[in-house]
């Protein structure tokens, strides 16, 4: 099971096509555990409307003390760490599973710029196991850097090196 974790703070405009993307996705085998970064808009609320666990901070910590409080409580052997203004592609989670279950320890997307996706977010989509954007080129094999933008880490990994 895929444990996805979003970090958010003051989102709203945003995360109606996030939530979306993450449950049109047609892959069913995850949580999602939304972190809210003591937000003052209506993120919570919108929050409310989707199937996923609620975290609050009570105050603002950070996105990485959220995505590190997510982790604690997360079921999945992988975790998918998100931000809330991305989408994921469709079929997106699905190869997220995939690469795992084909060996991969660690993936993590790539941006495609507004003007490729015609959207004034930017997205997100993840390429073949291992391949990562780099400084605007693409490069394949093994890297030294991973992103929590979207990003996802074995459980077991991620809590033994943190």
């Amino acid at each position: 099971m895929l444990s996805i974790i979003a970090a958010n703070h003051n989102k709203e405009l945003v995360l109606e096509e996030y939530f979306n993307s993450i449950y049109s996705n047609g892959f069913q085998d995850f949580e999602l555990l939304f972190v809210d970064d003591n937000s003052t808009d209506r993120s919570v609320e919108i929050a409310g409307g989707y199937p996923c666990t609620i975290i609050q901070n009570e105050t603002n910590i950070g996105p990485a003390a959220s995505r590190n409080r997510a982790a604690e409580m997360a079921q999945g052997d992988i975790l998918v760490f998100t931000d809330t203004d991305i989408t994921i592609d469709p079929g997106g989670l699905q190869r997220i599973s995939d690469g795992f279950a084909a060996g991969a320890r660690a993936m993590f997307g790539k941006l495609a710029f507004p003007p490729l996706r015609n959207t004034a977010v930017g997205r997100y989509w993840l390429f073949e196991e291992e391949e990562v954007c780099h400084y605007g080129g693409v490069r394949t094999g093994p890297v030294n850097c991973w992103s929590s933008t979207l990003g996802a880490v074995e459980k077991k990994l991620f809590m033994d090196i943190g």
